[in-house]
């Protein structure tokens, strides 16, 4: 048997970094703020369309059992 461990456990994985870089003129930078290029764009729209289909597919499947089986 095992026991539960509460509390943090800093040895599994490192923590998150802080983010906040201090701009020369005394105002915080925006971290991450990228200019998309059509590339990533496109791999982007590509993968929003199929997680869309997907969501599409189980909605209709609902639908369906729901209609062939009253409920």
């Amino acid at each position: 048997m095992g026991s539960a461990v509460t509390g943090a456990s800093p040895h599994l994985r490192k923590p998150a970094q802080a983010g906040r870089h201090r701009h020369p003129r005394g105002g915080l930078t925006r971290i991450g703020h990228l200019v998309m290029d059509n590339d990533l764009r496109r791999k982007n729209v590509r993968l929003g369309l199929i997680l869309a289909s997907v969501a599409l597919i189980f909605l209709l499947g609902f639908m369906g059992k729901m209609a062939l089986l009253g409920g």
